[in-house]
């Protein structure tokens, strides 16, 4: 099944898009904006670029999408409370002071039972406002982005979640391809994730890392149509607005039976990204699965969660878009993904 949350029902995962980039500098005053920043850093999203990184389309959402990772000076860490005031590190610019703003828990659970009114609690996650005290004033940095799920054909959001950011320790380093709990610069990084970034829905969905590490990294491929982590595999295929169904065998997230007949199985993932597949999300990006082996039949048809000697830890589903693929330069992903 997929996207839940405290009072809400079973549910399907509305998966967003935006860029991102990565670098450093000195910080800057919250309140003292230098000439460089005639607006704020945030204002020119669109020309950062498709990294093809982890930390690229759909990561983190919002304005986020272009921060390369928070630090606090004194070292504070999520899943603890965040301090008043921490850095950021920002592409081609200096440290900005952004104050995440604590706006209490929110408890994740998932439905149960033959009639889905059992709850299961996974846990809690905090919720912050990230805003950015710039010079046209406080700017929450994930204004209007709003956490969609769709129940009964209708998209509906969850206004609680709007606007709202979670932390997650360690940072993407883009341009090697890996994870970091630390940075060569000393700093204990951390990233907040908007409600559209992937890394914010897949806690949301009840893939908490800090509980089932595993089923986050898949959840993190499976959301963005991700082949790998390897260079050549990065790239996000997934525009604003699909819908995917995304289940596990843990009773975490089941198959949404309230789905229409033209959402067919997709693919299998682990924590290393796609195992196999038997469509595309886009029938543009068929060439984009290139290698990647079909899914036997017991695996699509729910019964099998192995393929070959490996686990598989999710399971998708969608209804092949006729579009062409967003996986290319950025001019693509913007045409593609705005029609």
């Amino acid at each position: 099944m997929i996207d839940r949350q405290s009072m809400v029902v079973a549910a399907v995962l509305v998966v967003m898009m935006n860029a991102c980039g990565s670098t450093h500098n000195e910080p800057e005053s919250p309140t003292k904006a230098s000439a460089s920043v005639a607006a704020s850093p945030f204002d020119n999203l669109q020309r950062t670029g498709e990294n093809g990184g982890p930390q690229s389309r759909m990561y983190k959402g919002g304005k986020l999408e272009i921060i390369e990772y928070f630090y606090d000076a004194q070292g504070a860490l999520p899943p603890g409370e965040l301090p008043a005031s921490v850095l950021l590190r920002i592409p081609q610019h200096k440290d900005v002071t952004v104050a995440p703003k604590y706006t209490g828990d929110y408890e994740i659970t998932v439905d149960q039972g033959p009639d889905g009114k059992e709850k299961r609690v996974i846990g809690k996650v905090r919720l912050y406002e990230p805003t950015y005290n710039g010079p046209s004033g406080p700017e929450n940095l994930c204004e209007g982005q709003k956490y969609e799920v769709t129940k009964a054909g209708q998209r509906v959001s969850i206004p609680e979640l709007t606007g709202k950011a979670i932390a997650y320790e360690g940072y993407w380093d883009v341009e090697h391809g890996q994870y970091h709990t630390n940075h060569s610069d000393g700093h204990k990084p951390f990233i907040l994730s908007c409600a559209t970034g992937v890394v914010a829905k897949c806690m949301l969905r009840g893939y908490l890392p800090s509980s089932n590490k595993a089923l986050f990294d898949a959840c993190l491929y499976a959301s963005r149509s991700q082949r790998s982590n390897e260079p050549a595999e990065r790239v996000a295929l997934t525009c604003n607005g699909t819908i995917v169904d995304i289940y596990d065998q843990q009773g975490i997230q089941t198959f949404d039976r309230g789905l229409d007949a033209s959402y067919t199985f997709e693919a299998a993932w682990n924590a290393q990204g796609i195992l196999c597949s038997n469509h595309p999300r886009y029938s543009g990006c068929a060439t984009n699965l290139d290698g990647i082996p079909k899914c036997p039949e017991d695996v699509a048809n729910g019964s099998a969660w192995k393929f070959g000697d490996k686990d598989i830890l999710l399971k998708t589903r969608s209804a092949m878009v006729e579009k062409d693929c967003p996986g290319k330069d950025e001019a693509t992903v913007q045409k593609v993904c705005t029609q």
